[in-house]
């Protein structure tokens, strides 16, 4: 065997290590475009005993330089085995700028409706209240009324 042959092998050898090791350790994570391409790589790779994945915990994880991978913890819904995966979210500026601004509008969408609810419940609990204040007004004046003509009564049968 050659020596271009051996390193051919070893390289080959490596490469199969790297896709062994390919998103279960940090410093190599699998790049995907999104995170829902996360949970479609859980679905594509179960579980060694062939069930699906449960997720249990997912968090952005600091390696030092400057990336935060993604790391899922998962769990087999059948044996119970536990395993960490970890993605990179691999976008180009374009696209994270469409996706902050469409975030960003959602937000802004979300704001409005809880200030419109925010709104028409003051404004109900203010109704609510002003009529209160009404019925308590009518109370008081038929009390008082009855009052004056309990008196009137009295003074008129004495």
């Amino acid at each position: 065997m050659s020596f271009t042959e051996i390193e051919a092998k070893q390289k080959e050898v490596d490469r199969k290590k790297t896709d062994l090791s390919l998103g279960k350790e940090v410093s190599n994570p699998v790049p995907v475009k999104s995170v829902g391409a996360e949970y479609t790589y859980l679905q594509v790779h179960p579980c060694e005993c062939g069930e699906e994945w449960i997720v249990k915990k997912q968090r952005l994880v600091s390696k030092g330089s400057g990336a935060f991978p993604d790391e899922l913890t998962v769990q087999c819904n059948s044996c119970g085995s536990e395993s960490s995966f970890f993605f990179r979210v691999e976008r180009t500026a374009e696209e994270a700028e469409a996706e902050l601004q469409a975030g960003e509008a959602e937000f802004q969408a979300g704001k409005a409706e809880l200030q419109a609810l925010k709104d028409s419940l003051a404004e109900a609990e203010l109704q609510a209240l002003e009529d209160s204040r009404h019925e308590l007004k009518k109370t008081e004046i038929v009390k008082d009324t009855a009052v004056v003509r309990t008196k009137r009564w009295w003074q008129f049968w004495r």
